[in-house]
């Protein structure tokens, strides 16, 4: 369904290409005359192929975003616990 709006948006220049549609909201692309989808579709691809070449996964991820690679715990105050 989306690819296929996106196919109508890129005929009509509001995308390069249909699967740009990915990079946008229901409410992006309803509104999409009103902004420059183009730039914001650029931006948002930037942003996820950086996202890609992070090769390190958080071992703990809060939900205020915080993240931990690795245990602060030493070994010894692990002791006891199963």
């Amino acid at each position: 369904m989306f690819l296929g709006i996106g196919e109508s948006l890129a005929k009509e220049g509001l995308l390069h290409d249909k699967e740009d549609i990915s990079f946008l909201f229901v409410h992006e692309m309803l509104n999409i005359e009103k902004f420059d989808s183009q730039k914001l579709v650029s931006s948002r691809k930037s942003h996820y192929e950086k996202q890609l070449s992070y090769t390190r996964v958080p071992r703990f991820i809060l939900s205020s975003g915080e993240t931990y690679y690795h245990s602060t715990l030493s070994q010894d105050s692990l002791s006891g616990v199963n």
